[in-house]
Order: structure tokens, then sequence, then C-alpha cells
């Protein structure tokens, strides 16, 4: 048994730490007073400890390069969620940090690799269709307004389409078309839509999901 010197306790011998200067070879104070005060001294010297730190770990880094990055590819295959989150926490504070920067940087590739971007849009589209179906159904929850103004601009710009899609939409409810309740194409069940090849045959078109549907639109827009 020893009695701590900070907290005046008895406690076991195991729960000091090891001492080579001392007698009995233990530290007088116990380790969980030690860790109280380390901490209290890290938060005072914050600064001061992050700066040493960060030159520690760059200085082993440089040293053992090779071993370090393995280390780290292993930990990233093991702890996949918790680096996506480490990623997303490092871009917020990133983004937070040079908000008006990468805004700018992000326009100008924007305005420079056109082409690139409704490809990677497309891309995300067609991965994401859950997302990107609850991101404009948000959208159009939000600016109504807007979405009346769209649907006036696109019926004025493409008149057969919008007539078309009404014409099929009487049919299914007038009883003249059965809405199937399959996926032609997955012959998953759920809701099912009319696409239309040729706009000027309304009632002529295969049915899909939502999924199959998005997917059909973003691969004629690709080909375009």
């Amino acid at each position: 048994m020893k009695k701590c010197v900070t907290c005046n306790e008895t406690k076991q011998e195991e729960e000091f730490g090891k001492d080579s200067n001392r007698k009995d070879g233990l530290k007088n104070t116990c380790k969980k007073c030690r860790s109280i005060i380390s901490k209290k001294s890290k938060l005072k010297n914050r600064e001061s400890v992050l700066e040493k730190s960060r030159i520690y770990a760059n200085k082993h880094y440089t040293e053992n390069k090779e071993r370090e990055r393995e280390r780290h590819k292993k930990w990233i295959k093991n702890n996949p969620e918790k680096y996506k989150e480490s990623c997303r926490k490092t871009y917020k504070k990133s983004y937070e940090n040079n908000k008006d920067k990468i805004l700018a940087r992000n326009k100008k590739w924007k305005d420079e690799n056109k082409e690139l971007k409704r490809e990677s849009d497309r891309n995300w589209r067609i991965n994401n269709l859950e997302k990107a179906h609850e991101r404009v159904r948000l959208w159009k929850e939000n600016n109504p307004e807007r979405v009346t103004a769209l649907n006036k601009e696109y019926y004025k710009k493409y008149p057969e389409k919008f007539k078309a899609r009404r014409a099929l939409s009487y049919a299914v409810e007038g009883g003249k078309i059965v809405r199937p309740t399959i996926c032609s194409r997955c012959n998953e069940e759920g809701y099912i839509e009319g696409h239309h090849y040729d706009y000027s045959k309304p009632l002529e078109v295969i049915w899909l999901c939502r999924k199959c549907h998005a997917k059909e639109h973003l691969t004629l827009n690709k080909r375009k």
C-alpha cells in the first residue's frame, strides 16, 4: 500500500506509476491524480502542447514515411465510417475558414469544365437517386412560385411533351390504361411511371420505376 501525496488516499501499489529514482520504485502521486494534473496542464498550455505534438508528428512521419502510410491505409480499411466522418469534419472546418476562396475556386472550375460538371452531376444522380429526389422535393416545397414559373416556361418550350404526359395521365385516371405495379426493366414493385420514346404517340409508353425512369432520362441526355 502507498499514500498519494496529492489526494492523501492510501491505494494499492499498482495504482502508482513506476519511478526508478525512488526507493520503492513508484511515483509519489497516483495515476488518477497524475492524469488530472496532466489534463489541467495541457488545457493551460494548449497551443504549446499542440505545437510540440505537430513537430513530433512531422518528424516521426518524415522518418517513417512508408510504415506510416501502410498503417494509415490499414486503419482506413478497418474504419471506413470513422474515416468518412473525419473527412467530413476536416472539409467542414476548411470550408468555414476559407469559404470565399473555395466558392471562387469552385465557380472557376465549373466555368472552365462545364461538360465534366454535367457528367459528374449525371453520375451522382444515377448513384444517389433517392437523395436527388429528396433534394428536388425539398426545393419545390421551399420555392412554390419558382416551380410555377418553371412549369409555365416548360410548357412554352416543350408543349408536345406536356400534352403527351397530360394525355397519359387522363387515360390512366379514366381507366383506359391500367398502370402496372411492377417495373418492366428491374421487376421491382412500387409506383410505376410511363416513359415516352415518342411524344407524338402519348399512350405508347414503357412502364418503369422511378429509379429506372431517372436512369433512362440520364442516359438519353448523355447521348445528346
